[in-house]
């Protein structure tokens, strides 16, 4: 005969076994997420540019920067 003592923790093992997979499944739900925004993110990044140096281009060296703001 079963007593109603094994039969609580039957069920709180079983409550307990199904929050483990609970996690495991958001785990999961979030890894693939992470995964597709990846993906998304290297083909937004290997998109070419739009805009293109001209083949005889000079590289723009800058050796001082300053931004002013005048007349505004």
């Amino acid at each position: 005969m079963i007593q109603l003592g094994m039969v609580v923790a039957l069920q709180i093992y079983i409550l307990q076994m199904f929050e483990r997979i609970f996690f495991i499944g958001k785990a999961f739900k979030s890894l693939f997420s992470a995964i597709t925004e990846s993906a998304e993110m290297i083909e937004i990044l290997d998109t070419p540019h739009e805009i293109q140096d001209k083949a005889d281009a000079i590289d723009l060296s800058v050796s001082m920067g300053a931004i002013s703001f005048e007349k505004l």
